[in-house]
């Protein structure tokens, strides 16, 4: 996949995305990382069955992880997200630090009686 603009509703078919250096396997979820021009990141997440998401936590701090491995620098990086920006710290050998704004995704009841069905 050479381009994605995630500026856009994702819309991904793995059908249209030929098998070359890996492999797609259409029953899991992909992150896509978008490294912007100063260095702050744009992660969108495609779950199978469900479609485009928003990215989770563990997400962002992966894919701030996977960058700075890559760059081969480890501190803190920015990744935008739909509630503001979050805050990824990582360090060797140090737990991953992950601050900024939260929001609620879905409210509910959970009922007692299908729990107990379990």
């Amino acid at each position: 996949m050479a381009y994605v603009d995630l500026t856009r509703d994702l819309r991904l078919d793995v059908a249209d995305y030929p098998r070359t250096t890996g492999v797609i396997v259409p029953d899991v979820g992909l992150s896509l990382v978008n490294v912007l021009p100063d260095g702050r990141l744009r992660v969108r997440v495609h779950e199978p069955g469900a479609g485009a998401r928003r990215s989770c936590g563990t997400a962002v701090c992966a894919a701030a992880a996977a960058v700075q491995h890559t760059a081969g620098e480890w501190g803190t990086t920015i990744v935008e997200s739909d509630c503001g920006p979050l805050s990824v710290t990582l360090e060797p050998n140090a737990p991953t630090l992950l601050s900024g704004a939260a929001g609620i995704a879905a409210e509910g009841v959970l009922d007692a009686g299908w729990l107990a069905a379990l």
